[in-house]
């Protein structure tokens, strides 16, 4: 693949622009076009709004990890 395909195949990364007026859901909303792990956090947010809202979902928490040490 040459340079030129790559560059092509590129999507843009916004930066975010935060005031003192900006909310919680314009802060998530703006992740969604930003890189790496804010844009999962944008994604999670999504998945865990639809899990609420859908009454037949079953939810259930789960720790991975060693309890003790967790507390």
């Amino acid at each position: 693949m040459s340079d030129k395909d790559l560059k092509e195949n590129l999507k843009k990364v916004h930066q975010l622009k935060i005031t003192n007026e900006t909310n919680i859901i314009e802060l998530i909303n703006s992740l969604k076009n930003s890189g790496f792990n804010a844009k999962r956090l944008a994604l999670a947010c999504e998945i865990y709004k639809e899990m609420v809202n859908d009454k037949d979902c079953i939810k259930f928490f789960g720790l991975a990890g060693a309890l003790v040490p967790a507390g």
